[in-house]
């Protein structure tokens, strides 16, 4: 992968390839993920990041050419 970005098995050290990967799984893995890292801000914490994701994804599929693939 490029860069920093690591899935969850490679982080774990679990030697994988592409075609071993199943993306649905990979990417329910990297939300449980995210999510447990979430779960503890408060509201106040929270409600600013949230914002900033929507307005991420809002410029993502204004971005996003014909069929949504890059």
């Amino acid at each position: 992968m490029e860069g920093a970005q690591m899935t969850v098995m490679e982080v774990a050290g679990t030697p994988v390839t592409d075609q071993q990967l199943d993306p649905n799984l990979v990417i329910e893995v990297e939300m449980l993920l995210l999510w447990s890292l979430l779960r503890p801000l408060s509201d106040d914490e929270m409600s600013p990041f949230l914002a900033d994701v929507n307005s991420l994804s809002q410029h993502w599929v204004a971005d996003a050419p014909a069929g949504g693939v890059r």
